[in-house]
């Protein structure tokens, strides 16, 4: 089993991939990817990829002690130094896969996706604040339509030059072949083994 992280060094993660890629962050934004994070890894490999909960709040999935570290930033971008972590390689696979189908879209687009999803609904229902369940976010993200686009985003990040680093360059083209592939039945089986991950036998061609 994997090292257990905390909430906080995968937003540095975050944060430290965005800044490599020119991707704006804001408090919200940063909120969001953690819950698609969370939910995608749990999903795809079975194990929670950091030990804080993800609570259903008004304006959509929030990490409680991430919130209050970056609330000075409110709306504006969050700037500062961030380095990498050297996190196990399934991690940052992850996270490079999350920024790819989502780090381009706005905050706003983000916490409007989020309350169109079960997780957040069925938790946010119960009531404010309320934890959301990771079964939910395990069945959810299993089943919901972008499953195989990140599966497929997954695959292409797991390169290891991909898992370390990643110029502007190479994510333009990694985006580019993201738009024009779609995954086949036979690929889905092979991304339902976690194992595959950590070989480093899957490469871009």
């Amino acid at each position: 089993m994997a090292k257990a992280l905390s909430a906080d060094e995968v937003a540095d993660e975050i944060l430290y991939r965005a800044q490599l890629l020119g991707i704006g962050i804001s408090p919200l934004k940063l909120q969001k990817l953690l819950y698609y994070v969370q939910g995608h890894h749990f999903a795809t490999t079975g194990e929670t990829l950091f030990t804080d909960t993800v609570e259903a709040w008004e304006h959509g999935p929030a990490v409680r002690g991430v919130y209050h570290r970056f609330k000075r930033f409110s709306h504006t971008l969050i700037t500062g130094s961030f380095a990498t972590l050297q996190l196990p390689v399934p991690a940052r696979i992850t996270i490079a896969a999350v920024l790819l189908l989502y780090g381009s879209k706005h905050a706003k687009a983000l916490e409007t996706r989020t309350h169109s999803e079960l997780p957040w609904q069925e938790a946010f229902n119960v009531s404010k604040n309320e934890p959301i369940k990771l079964e939910t976010m395990r069945s959810f993200f299993n089943n919901s339509e972008n499953t195989s686009r990140f599966l497929l985003a997954r695959t292409k990040c797991a390169d290891a030059s991909f898992a370390l680093e990643l110029d502007s360059d190479d994510w333009n083209r990694l985006n580019a072949r993201l738009a024009e592939n779609k995954i086949s039945p036979a690929l889905e089986k092979l991304m339902s083994t976690p194992s595959v991950f950590e070989t480093g036998e899957l490469v871009l061609s």
